[in-house]
C-alpha cells in the first residue's frame, strides 16, 4: 500500500498588478501577518510626516509639471495657428467643399479652448 503524498495548502500572494506569483504556504502567511500584526505603530509615524527637505522638493517638482504643461500648450497653439492658415487657404481654393469649413470650425473652438485654459494647468490636463 502506497502513502498518500500529501500537497501543502497555498496561496498566491501578489506584490504588485502583473507580477509574477509567489507561493506561499498558509503557515507562511499566517507567520508574515503576525510580524505584521505586532510591529509597533510607532514605527511607522515618522515615514508619514513630511521632512522640510521633501516638502520643497515636492513644490519644485510641482512647478516644474506646470511649466511644461504651458510650454507644451503654447506649442500646440502654435501648431493650431499654423494649421488655421493652411485651412483658409485650402477655404479659398474650394470655397464650396463645407468638409473644410467644417474642420477649421472644430479646430477653432478647439484653439479657444487652450487659450482659455492658459494659466490653469489642471485644465491643459484636461484638455490633453
Amino acid at each position: 500500500m502506497t502513502i498518500p503524498e500529501v500537497k501543502t495548502k497555498t496561496l498566491a500572494m501578489a506584490s504588485r498588478a502583473n507580477s509574477k506569483l509567489a507561493r506561499k504556504t498558509t503557515e507562511q502567511l499566517d507567520k508574515l501577518l503576525q510580524v505584521q500584526q505586532l510591529e509597533p505603530i510607532s514605527t511607522l509615524a515618522p515615514q508619514a510626516i513630511n521632512t522640510p527637505r521633501q516638502v520643497p522638493h515636492d513644490a519644485s517638482r510641482h512647478s516644474t509639471r506646470e511649466q511644461e504643461l504651458e510650454a507644451d500648450n503654447e506649442q500646440r497653439l502654435a501648431r493650431l495657428q499654423r494649421a488655421e492658415t493652411m485651412y483658409l487657404a485650402r477655404i479659398r481654393q474650394e470655397p464650396h467643399n463645407p468638409l473644410w469649413q467644417r474642420q477649421l470650425s472644430a479646430m477653432m473652438s478647439h484653439m479657444e479652448r487652450r487659450e482659455n485654459a492658459r494659466g490653469n494647468p489642471t485644465r491643459i490636463e484636461q484638455i490633453n
